[in-house]
């Protein structure tokens, strides 16, 4: 897999709906440059074409993080069909601050991914197709789906490790790369950084999926 676990499968998963990641509105300038402890609480896009993704972190540098990845029935997000959650531990390191973003190395550690239908409608869909080799999914219940096929991925197993970078975009300077000031992005993976081993690191971060904090 040449794309990390957790962009490939936000993005790229289309389990019962076509949804793509959403992209962020320019904003402006900030004018305070964050520490680390800032990555501290929500982040999320916004919802277009159906999808939308939230992000909690818990106490900065070494603890956890919940990826969730919200599917709607509607292109304007106001009817939800069924969500996925990536729980992890990180922990970042070698952050330094530069003009235009603060920028280190992130590593994850899969704890559990979730699928949950949210109702009966959406767990028949599940049902039928045999999502992730399960034929017991039941609307407003999770079920752990770690190392299982769904669909053409395969998902992690818990303890995985994927060796990450993570920006905070700090100005408008980085703008023409596709980053907005208070976005936070993390690593573009290819052939060569596929994130498996901390010498595969991305290097460059990926503005397909970018996130700003709500609290």
């Amino acid at each position: 897999m040449t794309m990390s676990y957790k962009y490939y499968f936000i993005c790229a998963v289309s389990l019962i709906f076509i949804a793509s990641c959403a992209k962020k509105k320019e904003e402006d300038q900030l004018s305070s440059v964050s520490p680390i402890s800032t990555i501290d609480g929500s982040w999320s896009t916004s919802c277009e074409n159906g999808a939308g993704v939230q992000q909690v972190f818990t106490n900065a540098g070494a603890s956890y993080s919940t990826i969730t990845a919200n599917y709607y029935y509607d292109s304007g997000c106001s009817h939800l069909a069924y969500t996925m959650d990536i729980v992890q531990s990180y922990v970042v390191s070698n952050w330094q601050t530069e003009d235009a973003r603060q920028v280190g190395d992130i590593n994850w550690t899969y704890i559990h991914v979730y699928i949950t239908p949210k109702d009966s409608q959406v767990a028949a869909a599940m049902n039928s197709s045999a999502l992730c080799g399960i034929t017991g999914w039941s609307g407003g219940v999770s079920i752990t789906v770690d190392g299982l096929t769904c669909g053409s991925i395969t998902l992690p197993t818990a303890g995985t490790v994927e060796y990450d970078m993570i920006q905070y975009t700090l100005n408008s300077t980085l703008k023409d790369q596709g980053f907005t000031p208070g976005d936070l992005s993390y690593g573009l993976s290819d052939a060569n950084h596929d994130g498996t081993s901390p010498s595969s690191r991305p290097v460059q971060s990926n503005s397909s999926l970018r996130m700003q904090k709500r609290n």
